[in-house]
């Protein structure tokens, strides 16, 4: 037996009062004249012994009432075994992420959790420390506290988008109980999780500070495992024109082993437009189509919606449709610019106007994007004033050398840049390296990401390093062969060959015309159809085209359309003409959403929580148990049980559990009782045994 608060046991002193009490109390004699004192004096004695068998009793049930009183403040506590003597901090993580929607047994898989985490710590009891974790920051979190406390933060645990690594979990728990200081104390921490696949990563996991004593795993497993959720989406035409009619696919997976047949309803602004039932085979995909009308104006967004009896966070997909863009590309040349006119031609939603450098308007670089220059060989000081502006201004130049040797007079060009151009002749063989698919220039261009692609070959080239630049295709040797520079609000392209066959087989590659028309989308910041939360995916950061002035310092706010009260401030920053949205660990649920700085709207996007969350594919308790032991951590185990045998469990070993401090208070509550009954309920005859009796 140990004591929770024992400085309270101090108080024992507080018995001495009734001592004091019994021992000298003083009593009024009064004299009464009798003529025959003999059965009196019989009498007294009798009394005698009565009163003071009263009087013991009732010294020792108040003695009994103030010690059982000081014993309770104390908070008794049943000793365990020699691990639970120490004082116990015990961390609990509940896994919150939206695979945690899936259903079980009895609700949902948090509610399960949750019921799990509050067994183990009421297991633990009240003279224990907990840390309650999710995957998102909690109200008063963050710390170690009281039973009561830790209960109610885990009751507020609720499904949430975002979801931090097991790892962070980890290293999270073990940094707050080393802020503790209390090399006396035990630590625990419980994993309360499905353990999914796509999100698990225990194997790469490190234990930073003190090693917990014991590191629980607790998986809960969903009644179904089967889900169908939307892949992607995309437009037939690939760039869509304002007013036309155009065609929306969409792609649905099924991450079960069984076939599934499943309705599906497309809408539009939110109105059901249409509706259709799917059928796609175990571990495969189906492919669904629905006209619409691209807006001319103003952004609409659609809808398809799944009805699968899996998880329901990702049976919602949205889409928003933009106006049409159109590009406005200027082509100056001074050598043959065939190849990229034929290249800009493939897109009608480009307006392209091409002219000698010898006849060009100078005036009409105001309506444009995109500015090629084509081989030119004489850079005067008012060309190269006009580039430079352009560039300031927020356009996008693509420069291609000249089909000839170093050109002389390039020194205005080069002054009002400070950048080297084209550079310095190689006259020998070189082939380009295949791009990094992960640059956000490449994105939605290459489908197949293993396949050896045949990169184009040059034979004679510039050797142009621009500082600071970003360099989007190398040569084998680490050259740059396409690079891009940040220049203003604008952006310079440099290639390091001309347009020429003669050079390079670029003109007639296949990777031409992507390359092009890439320089030329991206000129004008656009918002895609849809983002999602798919870390692993390799579209761009969710971005809108940055409002025409950036003096106002108000953050981008993101409210939700069906739900305005839903507001949301991610990481954000302007890159060129557009606004970036960093996500981070900070995820919007899925919806669409409009964009607002301050009271004005800068842009409509469409968030999916589609990702790895998706896919139900968990972890067995006997595949957690050997990544556990691959790691190596002797202190980790894999548990799972009903909330109310781990409760059971946990008080069986836990020194901090007990009720002594309600035995205690009955314990005084019925010596009180007892001395009430003795001081007002007298003579003794009345309330003890006869047998007792012959004690006199």
């Amino acid at each position: 037996m140990r004591f929770l608060y024992p400085t309270f046991l101090g108080a024992l002193a507080l018995l001495a009062i009734p001592l004091i009490i019994h021992l000298f109390r003083f009593r009024k004699y009064r004299k009464i004249r009798f003529s025959d004192i003999v059965f009196l004096r019989r009498a007294l004695t009798e009394s005698t012994r009565r009163s003071r068998l009263r009087h013991l009793l009732m010294l020792f049930l108040r003695l009994t009432t103030v010690a059982a009183l000081v014993v309770a403040f104390a908070y008794p506590l049943r000793q365990g075994d020699q691990f639970s003597k120490r004082r116990k901090y015990v961390s609990i993580y509940i896994d919150n992420s939206l695979s945690m929607d899936n259903p079980a047994a009895a609700g949902t898989l948090l509610d399960e959790a949750r019921a799990t985490a509050e067994a183990i710590m009421r297991g633990f009891g009240e003279g224990a420390r907990f840390l309650v974790l999710a995957g998102t920051p909690l109200e008063n979190g963050g710390r170690f506290t009281n039973l009561n406390e830790a209960l109610h933060l885990a009751a507020q645990v609720r499904i949430a988008p975002q979801s931090r690594p097991l790892s962070a979990v980890l290293q999270r728990a073990v940094a707050t109980f080393a802020a503790e200081n209390d090399p006396q104390g035990s630590h625990s921490i419980f994993l309360i999780s499905d353990f999914q696949t796509s999100q698990n990563d225990l194997l790469s996991a490190q234990l930073p500070g003190p090693i917990p004593d014991e590191l629980v795993c607790v998986p809960v497993q969903a009644s179904r495992t089967a889900n169908m959720a939307v892949d992607s989406a995309w437009l037939a035409s690939g760039l869509p024109l304002a007013g036309q009619q155009d065609i929306l696919h969409f792609r649905c997976r099924n991450y079960g082993n069984t076939q599934a047949e499943i309705p599906a309803e497309f809408f539009v602004n939110g109105l059901k437009k249409a509706s259709t039932l799917l059928t796609i085979p175990p571990g495969s995909t189906a492919e669904t189509s629905f006209p619409v009308l691209l807006p001319e104006r103003e952004s609409l967004w659609t809808e398809l919606r799944l009805q699968d009896a899996g998880a329901s966070f990702d049976n919602r997909f949205f889409v928003v449709l933009h106006p049409s863009l159109r590009r406005n590309i200027l082509v100056w040349y001074e050598d043959n610019p065939a190849s990229l006119l034929r290249a800009l031609s493939t897109e009608p939603a480009f307006s392209v106007s091409s002219s000698p450098l010898a006849q060009a308007d100078y005036s009409a670089i105001k309506k444009t994007d995109v500015l090629f220059l084509v081989g030119i060989r004489q850079w005067t000081s008012g060309l190269s004033s006009i580039v430079r502006d352009f560039l300031q201004r927020g356009g996008w130049v693509t420069l291609f050398p000249p089909a000839s040797d170093t050109p002389a007079s390039v020194i205005e060009l080069e002054k009002e840049l400070s950048l080297s151009w084209p550079g310095i002749l190689q006259n020998t063989e070189a082939e380009v390296a295949p791009p990094d698919l992960h640059h956000p220039f490449f994105s939605g261009i290459f489908e197949l990401q293993n396949e050896r692609l045949a990169m184009p070959r040059t034979h004679r080239w510039y050797a142009t390093f621009w500082p600071g630049a970003d360099i989007i295709l190398r040569f084998t040797g680490g050259q740059p062969f396409l690079q891009s520079l940040a220049v203003g609000k604008g952006r310079l392209f440099g290639y390091a060959v001309p347009l020429d066959n003669a050079w390079s087989n670029l003109p007639q590659h296949g990777l031409f015309v992507p390359l092009i028309l890439r320089t030329a989308i991206q000129s004008r910041a656009t918002t895609a159809l849809y983002y999602t939360a798919d870390p692993n995916s390799f579209k761009e950061p969710p971005q809108i085209p940055a409002p025409g002035s950036d003096s106002s310092e108000e953050p981008f706010r993101w409210v939700n359309a069906e739900a305005p009260q839903e507001n949301f401030i991610p990481a954000q920053q302007r890159w060129g003409n557009r606004v970036v949205f960093q996500m981070n660990h900070l995820v919007p649920p899925p919806g669409v959403y409009n964009i607002y700085q301050g009271d004005s709207l800068a842009g409509v996007l469409a968030w999916n929580a589609t990702g790895p969350e998706s896919n139900p594919e968990v972890y067995a308790p006997a595949k957690l148990d050997e990544i556990l032991r691959r790691q190596g951590w002797e202190f980790a185990r894999v548990e799972t049980a009903t909330p109310r045998s781990f409760q059971q469990r946990y008080e069986s070993r836990s020194t901090l559990h007990g009720k002594g401090w309600f035995y205690a208070l009955l314990v005084a509550a019925l010596a009180l009782i007892g001395e009430t009954i003795l001081s007002r309920h007298w003579p003794i005859k009345d309330i003890i045994p006869k047998s007792f009796k012959n004690l006199e």
